[in-house]
């Protein structure tokens, strides 16, 4: 039997793959030695028709970029932060360049990504490592489809331990927040904290916060500070309303500076600030001095969160609040939720005779 050409219905049928797709195709030439070699030509025809129409193609298409070339495309055309464009230039230059950098994109493979990252990154966290995946897959994202039908630094997986949430206890707050008060009279270290804890903003977002953003019972969020940098976007670049606690409301109306032009926050220089270390570092120092056990300054916002569930507040509300997906919400905070979920249902068997 010739090759590619089948009887179906005493006529040849023909078949032939193209770009890994097998064609199926019944001709109206009988199913005769004659009619066979007929067959033949026209499934050679047809094979070489699409050879030549790809030769042409590939003639005509330009070269493929280097991985150095579409990096230097990347951080300079792309629309990034400043600080995103700094971090990007240094996972690049430091990790990725020295063994890519004179490479054709379509050259590059999953398996020669991998070996990198053994050799050249296994100090490093696992987060670390994900995240310098991270910038190189969005570089190499630059050259699909017209030069690459799959991204090598897709599906490029890493166990990462996941945040845990930490929520200070009432008691702590109220101790942390009076002996942060005592620190500096009521100053700045004293109101962003207030902020963190009664509002659960970002540490970025407090910093950026000016009094124009704020209504006498709401705020408008919708810039951040980022390495010294103000960015007229938040984290997940949408603006919300953040409805405040009295006792915040009630702080922020007897700051000093309540009726003066600019960031809420300013230093004794009348200076906005730029970084938010300064108060880390206060924050951390208090927790030492009361004894209590030590958590990121983050766990203020996850302590906001708390507080907001346990009040029986619903979690849709309280994504808002906070700036976050809906999703991604109930997913870092799976775990307060389900407790004060089986609180409940405990009480209810408690209840029972």
């Amino acid at each position: 039997m010739a090759k590619g050409i089948t009887e179906e219905k005493g006529r040849c049928r023909i078949n032939y793959q193209i770009d890994g797709v097998r064609h199926f195709k019944r001709l109206s030439i009988p199913y005769t030695p004659t009619g066979i070699k007929k067959a033949q030509k026209i499934r050679l025809a047809i094979i070489a028709e699409h050879e030549k129409s790809v030769a042409a193609s590939e003639f005509n298409k330009p070269e493929a970029p280097t991985v150095l070339e579409l990096s230097q495309t990347y951080l300079e055309a792309t629309s990034l932060a400043p600080s995103s464009r700094r971090k990007a230039r240094t996972a690049l230059n430091n990790y990725w360049l020295p063994f890519l950098a004179n490479r054709k994109v379509t050259r590059v493979s999953r398996i020669m990504l991998m070996n990198i990252i053994s050799k050249e990154m296994s100090g490093l966290s696992e987060k670390y490592k994900k995240d310098l995946v991270g910038v190189l897959h969005t570089v190499l994202d630059l050259a699909t489809p017209e030069f690459l039908t799959f991204n090598p630094a897709a599906k490029i997986k890493f166990k990462v331990e996941k945040k845990t949430i930490d929520p200070f206890t009432i008691e702590e707050r109220d101790a942390l927040l009076d002996a942060l008060y005592e620190l500096e009279q009521g100053g700045p270290t004293y109101l962003f904290y207030m902020l963190r804890f009664y509002a659960g903003l970002r540490p970025g977002e407090v910093i950026a916060l000016e009094w124009g953003d704020y209504d006498g019972e709401t705020l408008e969020i919708w810039k951040t500070a980022t390495d010294g940098e103000l960015r007229q976007t938040t984290k997940n670049h949408e603006q919300r309303s953040v409805n405040l606690h009295p006792k915040l409301v009630k702080v922020l109306n007897n700051y000093p500076t309540r009726f003066t032009q600019g960031r809420i926050l300013q230093s004794g220089l009348n200076e906005p600030y730029k970084r938010y270390d300064t108060f880390s570092q206060k924050f951390t120092a208090v927790q030492a001095e009361l004894g209590i056990r030590y958590r990121d300054p983050y766990n203020c916002r996850h302590t906001c969160a708390s507080m907001m569930l346990e009040a029986g507040m619903q979690p849709a509300y309280c994504a808002q609040q906070l700036g976050h997906k809906l999703d991604q919400f109930l997913n870092k905070y799976a775990t307060l939720i389900n407790k004060k979920k089986n609180d409940a249902e405990h009480q209810k068997w408690a209840a029972t005779e």
